[in-house]
């Protein structure tokens, strides 16, 4: 009887009853997923139907392991990792970025990115771990993390250029754990914190932010925005913009709000008044706020700029922060003024400018911008008057150390630094010199041995010395000093460099450095060694936080229960997807 209801059920669904020997092996052949519901084994030739069923049962009785999967994203994994391993032991100097994340499974990961130059000075930017953290995230235990890190993929700490990390304590300790002598802070941390201390303490601001995201808010509405959207393109012949969602951990946020209500604030007092009698112009902020939005415009839309271009990873980044800070800085010489209006881009909605920015003393955009620097300067470039804060003092002046020699090494920007800053970089990399080997060895060295090879090359740089011992004793028979012909020490040749790099022209500012130096470094051996040491340094640590975005993709709310282990691997694969190979 349980076998003709269940029959009856199977042919309600459209498909053949079980024979008894479906029956006895039902745990293989019974799949009915194999068929569409509605259709039935008599829709389609016996022959085709009796194929399907046993490769059906073939694929059941000898099913896929479950770690065939894992197997091959780990075969994926090292393949890729000996290839990016390859990379960075053919570079003479890496920079490195690092972060700590949170992810949907409210697990902590710290990430590792390198950067660094090839041989035709094209810099290369690659994530080497993204690894789960199973303790309390404190400077010690990051210190620890990263140094296995660097012992994993044989770092040499000699060869590391520099450290680019947020302003978080637990990150200064790690690194200095790490044994890294070189850490710079990133740019655009600093910036936000700047910026964000600005607005808490700022009434006035913050009055007319809360009364912006009071309008967008209004806005939301479906009906309110589609009568707003109708009235404009009725009477402007335009239509509006959305206003940007808010986000409480990106001040740039606020300022694209702000420029939304700004530019459509004539729009929106006319539709105010019209819209149901009015009754809703308590939402639209009065022209003394809109005066106030518009200063916080005009003074942070360049910085907002300049962190835009600061936060790249394929050109030089590093070397920007010094001259932005002084372009920024009203008591600089250096200072862009008005000219800084001109980073921002044209507002096409904006029907007219009659209202003048807003007279209070705490918003005038200069006054914002100071408050600004003063964070920026803490970082980079502290008074040495404020030495009694110990660590920080030590901290930025080291930072600063690594900034001038970029922006120096830079030769666009070997110009828009201070004299101070460039006699500090000439200090700095002097030396820097006596410890580096010199070029013109090295030189010698690998042109040697891009034409011989093993025990040949060493014969040819023998036969090399014989001839040029040969020649000097033939010269020194004429009268001439062997001594003199000698070349120079290294500090003498460093400095006739220096005097040569700074005769010549600085090039255009959207220009490569990497191939000027690669142009150049014939003429400027020395310099150009350190360039290649210093130039590969990050300006901010976006690269880390790039990381977090594609492990955002990894491990989702529905995806939650992977190991540390293989959400290291597809984090990995996934950042690194050019240089995996291609299997057959």
């Amino acid at each position: 009887m349980k076998k003709e209801e269940r029959q009856k059920k199977l042919e309600n669904l459209g498909l053949p009853p079980e024979s008894d020997d479906q029956e006895q092996d039902s745990d293989v052949d019974g799949d009915v997923s194999v068929m569409s519901p509605g259709s039935s084994s008599t829709d389609r030739p016996e022959s085709a139907a009796s194929d399907r069923s046993s490769s059906t049962s073939a694929s059941l009785r000898s099913p896929t392991p479950d770690q065939t999967p894992s197997k091959s994203a780990q075969r994926l994994y090292e393949e890729t990792k000996m290839t990016i391993k390859a990379l960075l032991d053919a570079a003479d100097h890496r920079a490195f970025t690092t972060d700590a994340w949170t992810s949907e499974a409210h697990d902590g990961y710290l990430s590792l990115t390198a950067h660094f130059l090839d041989a035709e000075w094209a810099l290369i930017d690659v994530t080497l771990n993204c690894r789960l953290m199973t303790e309390d995230h404190s400077g010690e235990y990051i210190g620890r993390l990263l140094s296995a890190m660097l012992q994993e993929w044989n770092i040499d700490l000699s060869t590391v250029s520099a450290f680019t990390t947020d302003n978080g304590e637990d990150m200064r300790i790690g690194v200095e754990q790490a044994g890294v002598s070189r850490h710079v802070r990133c740019f655009a941390h600093t910036v936000n914190n700047g910026i964000t201390s600005f607005v808490t303490n700022c009434k006035v601001l913050n009055r007319a932010l809360r009364k912006a995201h009071e309008l967008r808010n209004w806005f939301s509405s479906d009906k309110v925005w589609r009568h707003y959207v109708e009235y404009v393109k009725e009477k402007y012949k335009k239509t509006p913009n959305r206003i940007p969602s808010p986000c409480k951990t990106r001040w740039w946020v606020d300022l694209h709000i702000a420029e939304s209500v700004v530019a459509q604030y004539q729009w929106i007092c006319n539709f105010g008044i019209t819209y149901e009698r009015g009754k809703f112009m308590t939402n639209v902020p009065d022209a003394e706020l809109i005066g106030v939005l518009k200063a916080y415009i005009k003074a942070l839309k360049p910085v907002e700029k300049i962190c835009t271009v600061l936060g790249g990873a394929k050109y030089a980044t590093c070397s920007y922060i010094l001259p932005m800070m002084y372009l920024i800085d009203p008591d600089s010489t250096l200072y862009g003024g008005d000219d800084l209006l001109t980073l921002g881009e044209p507002n096409h909605e904006e029907d007219y400018d009659d209202l003048p920015l807003s007279d209070n003393p705490e918003m005038i955009p200069t006054t914002i911008q100071k408050s600004v620097v003063k964070f920026l300067k803490k970082r980079f470039k502290p008074d040495p008057e404020d030495h009694h804060r110990n660590v920080d003092y030590q901290s930025g002046r080291a930072c600063y150390a690594v900034l001038v020699r970029c922006s120096f090494l830079d030769p666009r920007f070997k110009d828009e630094i201070l004299q101070e800053d460039r006699d500090e970089a000439k200090k700095l990399l002097l030396e820097d010199i006596k410890t580096m080997a010199p070029p013109s060895e090295n030189l010698n060295e690998e042109s040697t041995s891009g034409s011989s090879s093993g025990a040949n090359a060493a014969a040819v740089r023998t036969l090399s010395k014989i001839f040029k011992k040969r020649r000097l004793a033939a010269v020194t028979d004429d009268g001439w000093d062997a001594a003199a012909a000698s070349p120079p020490p290294l500090e003498t040749r460093f400095l006739a460099e220096l005097d040569r790099y700074g005769s010549l022209p600085s090039p255009e500012t959207e220009s490569d450095p990497f191939l000027w130096w690669k142009a150049h470094s014939a003429s400027l051996p020395i310099l150009s060694k350190l360039a290649r040491q210093f130039l590969i340094i990050t300006g901010t640590s976006v690269p880390s936080e790039r990381v977090f975005s594609t492990g955002g993709d990894v491990i989702m709310d529905t995806r939650c229960s992977l190991s540390g282990h293989n959400a290291e691997i597809l984090i990995f694969c996934s950042k690194n997807q050019k240089y995996m190979p291609v299997f057959p």
